[in-house]
């Protein structure tokens, strides 16, 4: 099946975004994550899907948790998805469970681990106490 118009629209979804239409694009990203989904390649829409919580990051007031729990349904491990969990976790005041999802990515994925990982994983675990 031919991917060119998912990614099509996976651009159109950004610029949206970037253009300040931010509920417009991640609407777009998410039928394109579906897309991928239903073709599939489950890898690309959960890549899709890791993108949208990236820019979930930076709207506080906007809903994550639908995003993380669809993701969660299709991940089992996934480096990236257990450090934007505690990314999420630490914006909302949860430093002890932000601090237990890098550790367990420190230990599952040491080869992935890098030194700005080791400072985030050190950061929640001083505000956890």
């Amino acid at each position: 099946a031919d991917t060119y118009p998912l990614e099509l629209d996976r651009t159109k979804g950004h610029v949206a975004v970037n253009l300040g239409q931010v509920a417009e694009g991640i609407a777009i990203l998410k039928t394109t994550e579906q897309g991928y989904r239903d073709r599939g390649k489950s890898h690309l829409g959960n890549y899709i899907g890791y993108e949208i919580l990236e820019i979930l990051l930076q709207y506080p007031e906007m809903e994550y948790k639908s995003t993380i729990d669809r993701l969660r349904s299709n991940t089992r491990y996934d480096y990236l998805f257990f450090k934007l969990k505690a990314q999420f976790q630490a914006r909302d005041n949860n430093y002890l469970e932000a601090a237990m999802l890098m550790q367990e990515n420190k230990l599952r994925a040491n080869q992935l681990w890098k030194p700005e990982d080791q400072l985030l994983l050190e950061q929640y675990q001083r505000r956890s106490l």
